[in-house]
């Protein structure tokens, strides 16, 4: 029987990683002509001790709804049809919670190194309160582990009856996952060490180049990625600037890397 399970997490303050530096021999070489197009050799180990494999979120494109149970962002979720819409316990009046992505494992390519993830199944993401960016966002995720033809389109709440109204009216999004690089840039150490052994060259001393090496290593209309490393430059709902910026993605990698503790854990509620 398909199941669905309830997880809460608080999304802020993420330090823990438990990622070992493994990658594909393909994202390993192309870390490497990264590195050296950035003239980073005399730190290439250290940096390669510093990264791992993860997904890369693109944007595809905006979604018709043509296809139930697709990964995608912002819009209107396809729900099971006894699934309820998250609610604030903690309202007098019924307040929902915001929907703002679903993730089919499904669509996930393999990785080199051990995700934890399932191979099948829908998460979905819902905010439940977002204040600041100091403070943490409290989400609800609800796994469906049942198949597509299981689900229905579902409308969201009527606007007024929303937990946030810079959440309302996302235009949805279609979302591909790839494999690519991630690197420990929230690392005091790691950032110290490229910083004393690199000189300036052509006026870029190894701060810049490592952000730029960062950089290089994003996918075309990246939006976002799912696992790998916490990114020193986007964390929490900060990016967001109006309901329809796809930065919204930086926050849904922030969420999703916090919630995956769930596939470990036993099929019954």
């Amino acid at each position: 029987m398909p199941c669905t399970r309830t997880l809460l997490r608080h999304v802020g303050d993420v330090r823990r990683n438990n990622f070992m530096p493994q990658m594909s021999p393909q994202l390993v070489a192309e870390l490497d002509t990264a590195i050296t197009q950035r003239h980073l050799n005399g730190v290439a180990e250290e940096i390669r001790n510093n990264a791992t494999e993860c997904y890369a979120l693109i944007a595809v494109g905006d979604d018709d709804y043509s296809t139930l149970g697709n990964t995608r962002f912002g819009g209107d979720p396809d729900l099971p049809r006894n699934m309820q819409w998250p609610v604030d316990p903690n309202c007098e009046e019924p307040t929902f919670s915001n929907f703002i992505a679903q993730i089919n494992f499904a669509e996930l390519p393999q990785l080199t190194i051990h995700t934890g993830l399932p191979s099948c199944g829908i998460l979905y993401l819902f905010v439940r309160c977002i204040e600041c960016a100091a403070e943490p966002v409290v989400l609800d995720a609800l796994y469906f582990d049942g198949t597509t033809d299981s689900l229905v389109p579902r409308q969201s709440p009527d606007p007024d009856s929303l937990s946030n109204e810079d959440l309302i009216d996302l235009t949805p999004q279609r979302i591909r996952a790839v494999p690519t690089v991630s690197l420990a840039n929230f690392r005091k150490r790691f950032r110290q060490h490229i910083e004393e052994h690199t000189q300036e060259i052509d006026g870029e001393d190894g701060i810049l180049r490592r952000i730029y090496l960062d950089s290089d290593l994003q996918r075309e209309s990246q939006i976002g990625q799912l696992l790998g490393f916490a990114d020193e430059k986007r964390r929490g709902m900060a990016d967001v600037k109006s309901k329809n910026d796809l930065r919204l993605g930086w926050s849904m990698a922030v969420a999703i890397s916090t919630l995956f503790q769930f596939a470990d854990e036993p099929k019954h509620q």
